[in-house]
């Protein structure tokens, strides 16, 4: 487990040579924009049917000089999904494709987060719909689960706190949110 254990410490060690790569394998013809798009609409998606408020950034199209650029509207430099439901944290999720942990762990750090009433997440797409969950605490990621086939699996033993809806899927209620305990 070096590898993961590193990665989630945010050294950016990735077990590829040289530590970082360039994130996630992408299919030919597909930019990292569009599947990125794909992967946050997913999440966003997932977070309405458990019954949540979602805003998703959106990016924003520039024309300067006959050239198109695309500028992104992430709040705080870094979150990609802001989902709320009353009675629990409010959720600042990033979701991404990439593997350089380490730049999203720079990303977040500036940031001055209230961690009585939220929770920072990295929601990371490994493939085949499955996605890593970890949470920011100030200092370091930490894995909570993962989401295979739209169903939460908590990790064993985990010795912290961690969002409702993990626990309403290890109770085994299918993509069912609730309150905050």
């Amino acid at each position: 487990m070096g590898g993961e254990g590193d990665l989630l410490k945010g050294n950016g060690n990735t077990g590829q040579p040289g530590g970082q790569d360039s994130g996630a394998s992408q299919p030919k013809g597909r930019s990292r924009r569009k599947i990125g798009a794909q992967y946050e609409s997913k999440v966003r998606a997932l977070l309405l049917d458990w019954g949540y408020s979602v805003h998703r950034t959106q990016m924003s199209i520039v024309h300067r000089g006959g050239f198109i650029f695309s500028n992104s509207n992430d709040i705080f430099n870094a979150i990609d999904i802001v989902a709320l439901k009353p009675g629990e944290r409010t959720h600042w999720i990033q979701v991404t494709g990439d593997t350089g942990m380490k730049r999203k762990l720079d990303k977040l750090a500036p940031v001055k987060w209230n961690f009585q009433h939220s929770w920072v997440e990295i929601w990371k797409a490994t493939g085949g719909g499955r996605f890593v969950i970890m949470l920011y605490d100030g200092r370091e990621l930490k894995r909570v689960g993962e989401l295979v086939r739209n169903r939460l699996m908590l990790d064993a033993a985990l010795q912290f706190d961690v969002p409702f809806y993990f626990q309403a899927g290890v109770q085994g209620a299918d993509s069912q949110g609730g309150q905050d305990g």
